[in-house]
């Protein structure tokens, strides 16, 4: 059974955002992102790093963003990792890349001189562009903080140009100190902690590059 998360608007007695309840900031992600690098990218919607001359986290909207499809019907999506990760961190991060082979047709692979590649590296924070902008891009997994699985593959997801799994806080949106993310029906969880991929990232990906849905959804 999905959990669904329901936004309640509430809209009385705003209040100045300063006076909100500070928040625990549970999510892995939100929670590296928090304070970041001024001379780094802009970062919006809790992870998605804009270009300059963009002035939202969309540019899908304004040029095409898809990585190509090969003649075959797969779509290689060329990387480089970061000589600074320690082995297991890359192991954590390339197994990452794989899990989308078994439920799509995307195929991350090695840079061998492609024009247009993933750079994952530490940088501050986990933030990644939105679909390929050309050149070589940066997806950043701080050390520390950001090599988890169900981190490296929602950075992913959003260098294939999946905007869907942008990060909301309980908070968001509030003017009145209300919560507006509620989960149903455990109010108790803990929004952001999915451990995998959801079925609806992967049928969203399937719908964006493959010619064939993924049956994983349906299967498991």
């Amino acid at each position: 059974m999905y959990l669904l998360v329901v936004v309640v608007s509430l809209l009385l007695n705003s209040v100045p955002a300063q006076s909100r309840p500070v928040e625990v900031r549970t999510d892995k992600i939100e929670m590296e992102n928090y304070i970041i690098s001024m001379d780094g990218p802009l970062i919006t919607f809790g992870d998605i790093a804009v270009s300059t001359g963009f002035k939202n986290a969309d540019p899908c909207t304004a040029r095409g963003c898809k990585w190509e499809r090969s003649t075959d019907g797969l779509v290689y999506v060329p990387y480089v990792i970061s000589k600074k990760y320690t082995p297991d961190e890359l192991q954590v991060i390339k197994q990452g890349l794989q899990s989308f082979a078994g439920v799509s047709c995307i195929r991350f692979v090695p840079h061998e001189g492609q024009r247009h590649f993933l750079y994952i590296m530490s940088d501050s924070g986990c933030y990644s562009y939105l679909g390929r902008q050309g050149g070589g891009q940066v997806v950043s997994l701080q050390r520390h903080g950001c090599v988890y699985h169900r981190t490296v593959q929602h950075e992913l997801l959003h260098a294939l140009g999946h905007a869907e799994n942008i990060i909301f806080r309980v908070y968001s949106f509030s003017r009145n100190n209300e919560a507006t993310m509620i989960p149903i029906p455990d109010k108790k969880v803990v929004i952001g902690e999915a451990r995998s991929m959801s079925c609806n990232d992967i049928l969203r990906i399937n719908r964006l590059y493959c010619s064939m849905l993924s049956l994983y959804c349906y299967l498991n």
